[in-house]
């Protein structure tokens, strides 16, 4: 009356399958996890680059660079944007290079207790190069 018959998939070849997947996924996620830091520290890039330019122009206008470490500050005077999330996440500072007063360090700081707690991206107007130290 009942067919025995049963068709499925047996214990050991769904272990298989769930240990193959834990391999996959061990292997993928540093790569994952590497490749989301590299497009945030490439945001930030992008927000100082925006900085630098803005201190430019600020430097045209008062003859001297905009230096500060509140955001406000920075947003108000060079009227760059910074997108929330990026606020959340890094501490900005523009300071006046010790050298010469002609070349700023803009230093983007990931906060304490956020992903990027141990991270600092900065950019020498002196050398006009980024250096991130981790």
């Amino acid at each position: 009356m009942f067919n025995k018959n049963l068709s499925g998939f047996s214990l050991l070849e769904v272990l298989t399958v769930i240990v193959i997947v834990g391999i996959l996924v061990a292997l993928g996620l540093p790569l994952y996890m590497n490749y989301i830091r590299q497009a945030d520290v490439s945001e930030v890039k992008n927000y100082i680059a925006q900085m630098r330019l803005a201190e430019k122009k600020y430097y045209q206008i008062h003859n001297s660079y905009f230096a500060s470490s509140d955001i406000d500050e920075i947003k108000q005077n060079l009227d760059v944007s910074i997108d929330k999330k990026i606020r959340n996440l890094w501490d900005f500072s523009i300071t006046k290079n010790t050298n010469s007063e002609e070349y700023i360090i803009i230093l983007a700081s990931g906060k304490s207790g956020t992903k990027m707690s141990n991270i600092k991206i900065e950019y020498s107007s002196d050398t006009g190069e980024f250096s991130i130290i981790d």
